[in-house]
Formats: C-alpha cells, structure tokens, sequence
C-alpha cells in the first residue's frame, strides 16, 4: 500500500500537529500516520510495533483515520 499517496497531510503539517499536541496517546495517534507517511515503516504492523501500540490498535486508527482524516486524532487542535 502507498500510504504517501493516500496520506492527505504532508510531512511537515504531520510533525507540526505532532509537536503541537500535550496528549501523549493523541500525539502517537499522530505519530503513527506521519511514520506511515514519510516510509519510514513500509507496514502498520511495523510502525505501530516502534511506537509501542498493538497491531489491533494500529488496525483501528488506521480504519479511523480512513473514515475521518486527521481531525479524529487532533480535534482539540484544529
């Protein structure tokens, strides 16, 4: 899968709301997306492993972020 492509953010507006959230879990949610984004990790599974969430977790946010873009994760920022 081409999550660059997909990914709707780009890098920079990923770190900066990264940087920008006090939410630990949020900033992870976010954290996730941009590693996805930048090919970092090439999977999910990978990803989420680094950052310390479970696949399943990793699965849902994923599914979340499909559904409702960033905002779901960042709702408090925008």
């Amino acid at each position: 899968m081409k999550y660059a492509d997909i990914i709707k953010e780009s890098e920079s507006d990923l770190l900066q709301l990264e940087k920008r959230e006090k939410n630990a879990m949020r900033r992870d949610r976010i954290r996730f997306i941009r590693s996805l984004k930048t090919g970092q990790f090439r999977s999910q599974s990978a990803a989420s492993a680094a950052i310390g969430l479970g696949e399943r977790q990793s699965q849902r946010l994923w599914s979340s972020y499909m559904k409702e873009g960033i905002n779901r994760f960042v709702i408090n920022l925008l």
